[in-house]
């Protein structure tokens, strides 16, 4: 009969209803335990990089005073022997203790950017998560409203477009 036929679909409904329910149910925990994993390996990589930068920062102090000692007072021995020497060997120390400067220089600055590079990645380390979270709450918080209207039976019908109850191919005729 036409009672039994609306039961059956009903009960169908309910049941489609309740399998989308656990669906969604364990979407959502998945993601869950995802942005989890996410997040710890952001952690161990934020680790890394504070280890790494640990150990660039005594080094960069390292390299600054040696520069300000290559300037002073760290002039080797044969500079200090050639004083008394003849303009071309004063040159050539000259231009010995230039290209030792230089090379002092370019590994300070390799050094610096190395660093800066490392302080870079871990503000990136820092903001991205949050900021792609907050993406990802979004666009799924829309998405869970939608597929909650779609359904929950106390404020929307279990009827497809075509006038059938879910899951059945019977419209649904009201008298």
């Amino acid at each position: 009969s036409y009672e039994d036929r609306l039961k059956e679909n009903f009960a169908r409904g309910s049941a489609e209803l309740e399998k989308r329910r656990l669906a969604l149910e364990d979407k959502q925990r998945r993601e869950v335990e995802m942005r989890e994993r996410e997040a710890s390996e952001v952690q161990g990589m934020r680790e890394d990089y504070q280890r790494k930068l640990v150990q660039l920062v005594p080094q960069q102090q390292r390299l600054t005073e040696r520069l300000k000692n290559m300037g002073c007072n760290n002039i080797p021995a044969v500079a200090m022997t050639s004083v008394g020497g003849s303009v071309a060997e004063k040159g050539v120390v000259c231009r010995r203790l230039k290209d030792q400067l230089g090379a002092l220089e370019r590994e300070t600055t390799d050094k610096l950017a190395m660093m800066d590079h490392y302080q870079q990645d871990l503000k990136h380390v820092y903001l991205s998560p949050t900021i792609t979270d907050l993406q990802r709450d979004h666009q799924h918080h829309d998405v869970d409203t939608k597929e909650l209207e779609t359904l929950d039976p106390l404020h929307y019908s279990p009827v497809d477009m075509n006038g059938c109850m879910l899951g059945t191919p019977f419209p649904v005729v009201y008298d």
